[in-house]
């Protein structure tokens, strides 16, 4: 869990700043045991919700707003809720735009002591523009979120079995 300005939530990013606050899930991944403690797993494509919440100045609405992960993005609108506006998208960003994680001591074949999740902040990082205005007035507000990815590995008897098929 990562906590930013003094709010929590649950299994996810949140960040606020002026114009714009947002909030990512964080992605899971399986990953197959290997041999070895030290080593580079390549991720497979990755799923993100992110919830944004507008905060324009006064007598501003949004304009136009956009969400990206690496090379995959997206336009929103906003809709109302509570008196908010909030909109909200799930971005699958393929695995060819993800570079690869290393780890130490993580899902090593045959070894006991191994760690059988690890989460890793900062995989990617979720960007987010807000355009606010009237006529006239124009304002736009920009945020960048670090994302995060659970690797979770997977159980060495079961790997063995569905290859022995």
């Amino acid at each position: 869990m990562f906590v930013i300005c003094g709010t929590l939530a649950a299994a996810a990013e949140e960040i606020t700043v002026t114009g714009i606050e947002a909030i990512a899930t964080t992605a899971t991944a399986s990953v197959r045991p290997a041999p070895g403690p030290k080593r580079t797993i390549v991720l497979p494509s990755l799923d993100y919700e992110l919830s944004l919440s507008a905060f324009c100045p006064e007598g501003q609405l949004p304009v136009s707003t956009s969400a990206s992960i690496a090379d995959t993005r997206r336009k929103l609108e906003f809709g109302e809720a509570n008196g908010e506006k909030q909109a909200s998208t799930r971005l699958t960003v393929p695995a060819a735009q993800i570079a690869p994680v290393v780890t130490d001591n993580f899902c090593s074949a045959g070894e006991q002591q191994s760690l059988q999740t690890l989460e890793v902040t900062g995989v990617l990082t979720a960007q987010i523009s807000l355009r606010c205005g009237v006529e006239e007035a124009q304002s736009a507000y920009f945020l960048n979120l670090p994302l995060s990815v659970q690797l979770v590995c997977e159980d060495e008897s079961q790997v063995e079995s569905l290859t022995d098929k």
